[in-house]
C-alpha cells in the first residue's frame, strides 16, 4: 500500500470532521442570532458527500488498482500475448476497470465541489445574517 492513499484519505478524514463542527457552530450560532432557519444542514449534507468521496477513494484504491495491477502483470506474460483470444478477452476487461476508475474519480471530484459549494452558501447566509 503506498502512503499516498493513507496521507489522502486521513486529510479527507480530517476535513470531514471540520466540516462537522462547521455545521456544529452554525448550528449553534443561528440560535444565538435568534435565526432558526436550518443552514446547518449544508454543511452536514458536505460531510455525507465527502464521506461519499472517501468510500469512492477507498473502494478504487484498495480493489480497483490492485485488480488492474493484476490484469497488466497478467498480460505480460508470454503465453497471454501469443494468444490472441485470451488478449482480447484481457484488454476488454481492463477497459471495464479503467472506466470504473475513471468513474470514480468524476464522481470522487463532483463530490468534493458540491460540498464546498455547500460549505461556501452556508458560510455566506451566514455572514450575511450577521452583518445587518
Amino acid at each position: 500500500m503506498k502512503y499516498d492513499v493513507l496521507l489522502y484519505q486521513s486529510g479527507l478524514i480530517v476535513l470531514m470532521a471540520a466540516v462537522i463542527w462547521n455545521a456544529v457552530v452554525i448550528f449553534k450560532l443561528s440560535a444565538v442570532i435568534k435565526q432558526n432557519k436550518p443552514i446547518w444542514i449544508l454543511p452536514a449534507f458536505a460531510a455525507v458527500l465527502l464521506a461519499a468521496a472517501f468510500c469512492f477513494h477507498a473502494y478504487a484504491s484498495y480493489s480497483l488498482l490492485p485488480q488492474m495491477t493484476e490484469l497488466i502483470n497478467r498480460m505480460a506474460s508470454s503465453d497471454v500475448m501469443l494468444d490472441p483470444a485470451r488478449l482480447g478477452t484481457l484488454k476488454i476487461q481492463m477497459a471495464q476497470v479503467k472506466d470504473a476508475l475513471i468513474w470514480l474519480k468524476m464522481a470522487s471530484f463532483t463530490a468534493f465541489g458540491v460540498a464546498a459549494l455547500m460549505l461556501l452558501m452556508s458560510n455566506l447566509i451566514y455572514l450575511k445574517w450577521i452583518s445587518k
